[in-house]
């Protein structure tokens, strides 16, 4: 859900600005544009407090970090954890290739 809510976030931006930046009569519909931030305001709110109610929150990396910080509301500790990484094949091949 992260990267389909970030994803959100960021056509929620490009679409606030098409509102401010473009006249309407040759780039679409005004009642459209502003329905599309409407809805992506609604989502938005809804992706923050849906992820302020986790219990327990980890990340894998520094960047997914800082979008749940920036996104989710509540402020429980956010882990980082990085996935173990099976080595046992890699360090079977030579090192002098």
């Amino acid at each position: 859900m992260c990267l389909y809510a970030s994803m959100i976030h960021n056509a929620s931006k490009l679409a606030h600005e098409h509102v401010h930046t473009h006249t309407h009569t040759h780039t679409g519909s005004w009642v459209m544009t502003t329905a599309k931030v409407v809805y992506y305001y609604v989502f938005n709110l809804a992706y923050g407090a849906a992820g302020g109610c986790a219990h327990v929150t980890m990340v894998n990396s520094s960047w997914t970090r800082r979008h749940i910080e920036s996104s989710w509301w509540g402020g429980r500790p956010i882990h980082r954890v990085f996935p173990p990484c099976d080595t046992e094949d890699l360090q079977k091949l030579p090192l002098d290739r």
